[in-house]
């Protein structure tokens, strides 16, 4: 007897087929000839430089920060500053491209990062590296000792503006100077929880606040009119004359200034030079 075969069951409502689906792994990339190369949402992972093996810096470090540079000067006049930096004191700019020294400056005393305004806020987070060691990963031959290199000049002034700077560094990065002025606004310093050395804080009208962390790690050592004099860590190791590690200098003559460690919520995040100058980025 041959199998009765039966029709489809027209009682039960029809669905669409299943469409085919294509692993992400087997479908092409997207090309767009116009795609900025910098947009972290266009291609593939590492679009944004990240995985770039030109780039000095380690992906996560290249995703908060552009590639590094050294003797940086911004002018921002009436227009504020912000940005995210990485400073290489040791990274050879050619002497055509510096920008010019002001009145008074020497070759001897360039800053390797140095922002001015005149009305213009400052906002900046600031990374400062070192040469290549075991664990940060960047390749840098040749650099030399550290020690021998001398401490990282920066440098930040606004006549009328505030400054925000939330400062950080690797462990094989120089010891640095942060001198940072504003002849109206308040100044708010970020400082690594690395720092060891000398702060100077000085408000004319204003007041002096130190976040109760560091000032458990801080030497007092003088207080002489609107100006503090803290030292920062182990002050035994101060035994020479002059000091030579870390120093923060704070000149607000007619605001407040606030000090504290940095913490990972501090800074501007990501923000390339180039959009920054060319691009309005500053207004």
């Amino acid at each position: 007897m041959s199998p009765r075969l039966e029709g489809p069951d027209t009682s039960a409502p029809m669905l669409p087929p299943r469409p085919q689906v294509m692993s992400l792994e087997a479908q092409p990339p997207v090309y767009n000839p116009f795609a900025d190369p910098n947009d972290p949402s266009n291609g593939d992972d590492g679009s944004d430089g990240t995985n770039d093996p030109t780039n000095p810096l380690p992906p996560a470090l290249a995703k908060r920060y552009p590639r590094p540079t050294n003797y940086l000067y911004i002018s921002g006049g009436d227009h504020a500053i912000r940005g995210a930096y990485a400073i290489d004191p040791a990274m050879r700019i050619p002497p055509a491209v510096l920008p010019p020294l002001e009145d008074g400056e020497e070759e001897g005393s360039r800053k390797n990062l140095k922002m001015t305004t005149r009305n213009g806020s400052i906002s900046a987070d600031i990374l400062l590296i070192g040469p290549k060691s075991e664990n940060d990963g960047f390749i840098r031959p040749g650099r030399g000792d550290v020690k021998k290199r001398g401490r990282a000049q920066l440098e930040m002034t606004s006549e009328g503006g505030s400054i925000t700077v939330s400062m950080r560094k690797m462990d094989t990065a120089p010891s640095f100077k942060l001198k940072l002025t504003s002849g109206k606004g308040s100044i708010h310093t970020n400082i690594p929880r690395t720092f060891h050395g000398l702060l100077h804080l000085a408000s004319g009208c204003g007041s002096v606040s130190i976040a109760d962390e560091l000032r458990r790690n801080s030497t007092p050592l003088s207080q002489v009119g609107d100006t503090q004099l803290w030292f920062v860590g182990d002050f035994s190791v101060f035994t020479d004359d002059e000091w030579h590690g870390d120093e923060v200098e704070v000149n607000a003559a007619h605001a407040s200034i606030r000090v504290r460690y940095v913490t990972d919520r501090d800074g501007v995040g990501r923000c390339w030079l180039a959009d920054k100058l060319f691009s309005g980025c500053c207004s």
